[in-house]
C-alpha cells in the first residue's frame, strides 16, 4: 500500500482496549481519545484564477478584507494555505462577505489548507452555494482526507454564512490505517467560535479497509474547545463502513448533525434537521464503534446546552463478534463523557440494528459523569426510547405553546427564546407576528413595513437586522445605518429580525 497525505490533516491514531464506565449497560468497550492534526498537503486540482485583490478593504475588524466573487473567495483560499500544520496564517485578519457566491462547477478549494486559518470570516448573512467534490481513494494507508470549505482553523472565527447545495461525495477503498472526515462547512475546528451558521446539502463517506476511522458532521468533522452557537443543519448524510481486523486497532465510524466528535466546548442554541443514515459491517474479533446522534456522535467534557434534533438517525451495524459492538444512535448524542445536557429535545424517529440490548434513545445512548436536565423525548415518534430523567411527552404537547413556555422557563445562561409555531414544534427562528401589506410595525426605535418588494425598514439610529427562510436559512444579516433600508425579497415567508425582536413577514 502507499502512503500519503490528502487534502488535509494528518491525524493522530489511538487505539487499544479500556475499561469504561458506561450508565446504559455497564460494559467495556475501546478507549477513544481525540485526533489531532500533525500535517498536510496542499489538494491537488485545475485552478481557477484568483483575483489579484479583494473587493476591498485592509483586513482591519473596521475595514474588513470584502469578497463578493468566486475568484475574490479563491484568493482567500490561496492566501489561507501552508506547507505545515504548524503555520497559522491571517490571524486576527477581518474578511467580509458581501454577495452571494455560486461555487457550482468549480473545483473544490478550501480555506486553511496545509495550514490553520485564524482570522475572522464574517459571512454578512450571505451564502455560499454550489460546492461540489466527488473523490474515490484506493489503496493508501495513513491516508487523512477531510474535505470542508474551511479545513483546520484555530483562534478563528466563523459566521453569519449559509451554504447550500453542498454536495459531498468520498469513497475509500482498500484503506489501511486512515482518517476520514466530510463537513461542509469545517472539518478541524480549535479554540474557536462558530456561529449563526446554516448548511444544506448531501454529505456521503464509505469506506472499506483495516483500522480506519470516519467523521460526517453537518457544520464541523472534528470539534475541539469550540463554541458552536445558532448553528443548524439540513440534508442528508450517508455513512458506510465495511472493515476487516488487522488484531490490533477497533475501527470507528462517527456521524452527528452539528459535529461528528467534540471535545471540550460548547454547542448551544442548535438544531439539526438532516436524515443521517450510518452503517457498518464486517468481521473484527477486537470491535466496531458506530456511534450517532442528532447534535453530536461522539463527545468528551462538552456542554450541549438549547438544542433540538427533528431529523430521523438511524444506525446499524453487524460483525462477526457480534458482542464486540458499540452502537450507540440517539436524537441528541450517541456517547458523551464528563459533560452536560440541558434544555434539549428530540422529535426525530430513531432506528438501531445490531445489538437488541442497545436501542436507540430519544437523549443520549450512552453516558458517563454527565448531568442531564430538563431535556425532553416526543414518546409518539417511532424508535424513542427514554431513560434515567428523560421527560416523556408526547407529539400534541411538545407542539403546543405550553411545551415552549416548559423550554423557556428553563433556558440556560446564553440560550435563546423558543417559539410556538401553531401544528409544529418550536422554532429558535419562528416569531408570531405576520403584518399586512404597508402596515407600519414598531420594534424599538425602528419601523417596518412590507412591499410588493420586499420589506422597507426605518431606523432612528443604526439597527441590527437579520431574515431568514421558514427553514432557517438566513438571507441577510447585517447592521443597517439610521434612515430607510429597502431590503428586495422574492414572494415567500420569512422572519424578520430587528434589534433582537422577531417578526413573521409574508411576501406576496
Amino acid at each position: 500500500m502507499k502512503k500519503l497525505l490528502l487534502f488535509a490533516a494528518l491525524l493522530a491514531a489511538t487505539s487499544g482496549i479500556a475499561q469504561v464506565t458506561n450508565t446504559r449497560n455497564q460494559a467495556s468497550g475501546p478507549q477513544e481519545a481525540m485526533p489531532f492534526p500533525a500535517t498536510s498537503l496542499r489538494a491537488t486540482s485545475d485552478s481557477l484564477e484568483a483575483a489579484s485583490e479583494y473587493a476591498g478593504g485592509s483586513g482591519t475588524e473596521a475595514d474588513p478584507y470584502l469578497i463578493e466573487t468566486p475568484e475574490q473567495f479563491m484568493k482567500l483560499a490561496q492566501d489561507a494555505t501552508g506547507d505545515g500544520i504548524e503555520t497559522y496564517l491571517l490571524k486576527g485578519v477581518y474578511f467580509k462577505q458581501t454577495a452571494d457566491i455560486d461555487l457550482s462547477g468549480l473545483p473544490a478549494y478550501t480555506i486553511g489548507n496545509g495550514a490553520y486559518f485564524c482570522g475572522i470570516y464574517d459571512g454578512n448573512g450571505y451564502s455560499i452555494k454550489g460546492y461540489t467534490l466527488q473523490q474515490s481513494i484506493s489503496n493508501y494507508q495513513e491516508v487523512s482526507f477531510m474535505p470542508a470549505l474551511f479545513m483546520n482553523v484555530k483562534d478563528a472565527v466563523i459566521k453569519n454564512l449559509t451554504l447550500e447545495d453542498f454536495d459531498i461525495n468520498l469513497k475509500c477503498t482498500e484503506i489501511e490505517d486512515s482518517r476520514f472526515g466530510i463537513s461542509p462547512l469545517i472539518a478541524l475546528a480549535l479554540n474557536s467560535r462558530i456561529e449563526n451558521c446554516v448548511t444544506k446539502g448531501h454529505y456521503a463517506l464509505s469506506a472499506s479497509g483495516v483500522s480506519n476511522s470516519l467523521y460526517i458532521g453537518g457544520i464541523v468533522s472534528l470539534s475541539n474547545a469550540n463554541i458552536i452557537n445558532d448553528c443548524h443543519a439540513y440534508g442528508t448524510i450517508d455513512l458506510i463502513h465495511n472493515y476487516t481486523s488487522d488484531g490490533r486497532h477497533v475501527s470507528y465510524s462517527y456521524a452527528g448533525g452539528i459535529t461528528a466528535y467534540a471535545e471540550g466546548g460548547t454547542i448551544i442554541n442548535c438544531t439539526n434537521h438532516m436524515a443521517i443514515q450510518s452503517k457498518a459491517e464486517g468481521t473484527s474479533d477486537i470491535g466496531i464503534v458506530e456511534r450517532s446522534g442528532g447534535i453530536f456522535g461522539k463527545g468528551i467534557d462538552l456542554q450541549i446546552l438549547n438544542c433540538a434534533n427533528e431529523g430521523p438517525i438511524s444506525g446499524e451495524a453487524q460483525n462477526t463478534v457480534p458482542d464486540k459492538i458499540w452502537l450507540n444512535i440517539a436524537g441528541i448524542g450517541g456517547k458523551l463523557e464528563n459533560g452536560l445536557v440541558q434544555n434539549c429535545w428530540n422529535a426525530g424517529e430513531l432506528s438501531s440494528i445490531g445489538r437488541d440490548d442497545w436501542p436507540a434513545l430519544s437523549i443520549l445512548s450512552s453516558w458517563s459523569d454527565t448531568q442531564k436536565i430538563n431535556n425532553y423525548a416526543d414518546i409518539d415518534v417511532e424508535g424513542a426510547g427514554v431513560m434515567d430523567g428523560d421527560i416523556e411527552l408526547g407529539t400534541s404537547y411538545m407542539q403546543s405553546e405550553a411545551f415552549v413556555s416548559d423550554l423557556n422557563e428553563n433556558l440556560p445562561e446564553g440560550g435563546k427564546e423558543w417559539s410556538y409555531r401553531e401544528g409544529d414544534y418550536p422554532t429558535l427562528r419562528v416569531e408570531e407576528s405576520t403584518p399586512d401589506a404597508n402596515e407600519q410595525i414598531h420594534v424599538s426605535n425602528t419601523t417596518f413595513r412590507l412591499t410588493p418588494e420586499g420589506v422597507e425598514i426605518n431606523a432612528e439610529q443604526a439597527s441590527e437586522m437579520a431574515i431568514y427562510t421558514m427553514q432557517g436559512i438566513q438571507k441577510a444579516a447585517r447592521q443597517i445605518p439610521a434612515g430607510t433600508t429597502s431590503i428586495a425579497l422574492a414572494p415567500g415567508i420569512y422572519i424578520l429580525q430587528l434589534n433582537g425582536e422577531g417578526h413573521k413577514i409574508v411576501i406576496r
